[in-house]
């Protein structure tokens, strides 16, 4: 770990990668930090809603969205996938972080990476949605100028559009 020193509290620096192809050891890793994530909130398997993690490089990087992840040594600790959608839309999924690496700062660097990607490249507008037990997630959101659109039960949706 690389510790920088801010605020009275200790910050760790862990590098954020933009991934052009996907090795099967990342796309394992993505998935079990997936799974980890879902276990959390309850699910004990992954569902048929989950068949993007069978083959990442085919429904992100290779359709033009992007695979962010956030590594210590070569373990994945973070991760934040953008799925390009119609009309210059790009949707944020798999944003995770391993219970032991939050609070460390990754979720935003890895949410800046994206912004930035999608910014650079076209798009007109991010979307994403959480469940309303993510509360230090949705507080990132906000900050980052994504809109709260809809609810339902559980599940909130958010927006944010680019400048043109």
């Amino acid at each position: 770990m690389n510790p920088k020193i801010s605020d009275d509290r200790v910050k760790y620096d862990f590098p954020v990668i933009s991934l052009t192809s996907v090795t099967e050891a990342e796309s394992h890793g993505i998935k079990e930090l997936t799974i980890q994530r879902l276990k959390e909130f309850g699910f004990h398997s992954v569902s048929n809603f989950d068949n993007d993690l069978d083959n990442l490089q085919r429904e992100y990087i290779d359709t033009g969205g992007a695979i962010f992840v956030a590594k210590d040594g070569n373990r994945i600790i973070g991760s934040l996938l953008v799925k390009k959608l119609a009309d210059g839309i790009g949707e944020i999924k798999r944003f995770q972080n391993l219970p032991e690496y939050r609070g460390k700062g990754i979720g935003k660097k890895l949410l800046d990476s994206a912004l930035v990607f999608m910014q650079t490249h076209g798009f007109k507008k991010a979307a994403l949605d959480t469940t309303s037990k993510s509360t230090k997630a949705i507080e990132l959101f906000k900050k980052a100028g994504f809109i709260e659109t809809k609810r339902e039960r559980e599940k909130i949706y958010f927006e944010k559009s680019f400048n043109a």
